[in-house]
């Protein structure tokens, strides 16, 4: 294999033991293009579930305002980038500096966010997702409605491009994933994935067992993901899984994120009993290596394939990046994807030591020049 995957990548599961021809076809890719599927979910008021915003109200805005910036370089009147409760800087800086670097195009999907961003993005639904804990988070049919906008938009990517990044920012989706993981599967090893440094994780576990509890979701429940998603998911899940069952059989897929996209590709899993080949997990070294994740443990026993980041921020400049190395924030908006990505597209031009002076020049001009 020409790339020297090893340097910038590490491989967390690979089931099917074909995670490195993946992505040497991946290294190939000409025409990617990155789509972030932004969402709400009432679960991310709940004080203490989530750092994607430093109050209730700010993590309503927060998939509004990142994609803004992915997009138009700043977020609307009145907005400012997101932080998290300790006020470390939300992963767009990553994602936005990567994208810049690989010109790489952007897709902003709507699928059910509190507040539409003012960009140029598509709106596949307007309904956040009520909390998981009330059992009824979405509408049924609004949910397969949203699987098959995720199949759609599949078939209009594959006619230009030859690599999709699906990527996410669905503040509280940790949790929504953690129930959807929990209805499917009846036997999980323990974890608590979370944006904070040290996870509530009964807090978690309390809602996901009263939210099952009160759709009456058991292990004898009938295997039906759709009904599992309008119980206790939110939109982002129906429409990535829609899109990368769809988008994964013509080209390489990467679902950029952690505990989340687990749950996207369980739920594309059950739909269609075996995935395509070529669709695989990608997260951050951060959130890899935290121990209350277990990710590789977790995508083991899913079956999952599953590759993380060799990145780290430990020479960056700034204080406020330096501080996910102390477990802050640790992954969102793709940003594991992308630094996956781009070393095996060109090590020599984005190296670890160059890809943290892109972020910490993007950081300069998104959060200091801003401040």
């Amino acid at each position: 294999m020409p790339l020297k995957t090893e340097d910038s990548v590490s491989i967390l599961s690979d089931p099917m033991s074909n995670i490195l021809d993946l992505l040497d076809q991946i290294s190939k890719a000409k025409s990617a293009i990155f789509c972030l599927l932004i969402a709400g979910t009432k679960t991310s008021d709940i004080e203490g579930i989530s750092a994607a915003g430093a109050t209730a109200k700010d993590r309503r805005l927060t998939p509004k305002i990142d994609a803004e910036i992915l997009v138009n370089n700043y977020p609307s009147t009145g907005g400012s980038i997101p932080v998290s409760p300790s006020g470390i800087v939300s992963p767009v800086v990553i994602s936005k500096a990567i994208l810049n670097a690989l010109n790489c195009p952007v897709k902003i999907i709507d699928c059910g966010a509190f507040s539409a961003p003012e960009c140029e993005h598509e709106s596949f639904g307007t309904i956040p997702a009520e909390c998981l804990s009330s059992g009824a988070a979405l509408d049924l049919e609004h949910t397969r409605n949203l699987f098959e906008r995720g199949r759609e938009l599949a078939f209009s990517l594959q006619k230009n491009h030859d690599l999709i990044i699906v990527a996410e920012c669905v503040p509280g989706g940790t949790s929504t994933a953690h129930a959807i993981l929990s209805a499917i599967y009846k036997s999980l090893p323990e974890f608590s994935s979370s944006s904070l440094p040290i996870p509530n994780a009964k807090q978690k576990s309390d809602l996901v067992a009263e939210g099952l509890a009160k759709a009456r979701i058991t292990p004898q429940s009938p295997p039906d993901p759709f009904r599992f998603m309008s119980c206790v998911g939110d939109p982002m899940q129906a429409v990535a899984s829609g899109l990368a069952l769809e988008s994964a059989f013509k080209v390489p897929t990467i679902l950029g994120g952690g505990t989340q996209m687990l749950a996207v590709h369980a739920l594309a899993q059950m739909i269609m009993i075996k995935p395509p080949e070529n669709l695989v997990v990608a997260t951050t070294g951060w959130l890899a290596g935290d121990s209350h994740a277990k990710l590789a443990l977790l995508a083991q026993t899913l079956g999952t394939p599953m590759i993380s980041a060799k990145f780290d921020f430990t020479n960056s400049k700034h204080l406020g990046l330096q501080e996910y190395e102390k477990g802050h924030v640790k992954e969102g908006l793709g940003a594991g994807a992308l630094l996956c990505l781009a070393p095996i597209l060109d090590a020599e031009a984005y190296s670890k030591e160059k890809l943290c002076r892109l972020i910490d020049d993007c950081y300069v001009e998104l959060v200091l020049n801003k401040g």
